[in-house]
């Protein structure tokens, strides 16, 4: 559900030691403009698009998401 895909970007942000600011400059860098602020409301409220999930992960440079089902 919604906690899990939650999880799994504050995991995967967490591993990289990649946070909220930083990852909404890689987004903005890749034509994605959007604030610190903005990351951390659609993360936290944890319903957000998958596209959003998809370009998080490749904005932290991991394309591949394994969900492991």
């Amino acid at each position: 559900g919604t906690q899990r895909a939650e999880g799994l970007l504050r995991g995967e942000l967490k591993r990289r030691g990649i946070g909220d600011r930083e990852l909404a400059q890689r987004l903005t860098r890749m034509g994605l403009p959007t604030s610190e602020r903005e990351v951390t409301t659609t993360i936290d409220a944890g319903v957000f698009p998958a596209t959003f999930l998809v370009q998080c992960f490749e904005a932290m440079g991991a394309p591949v998401i394994n969900l492991e089902f």
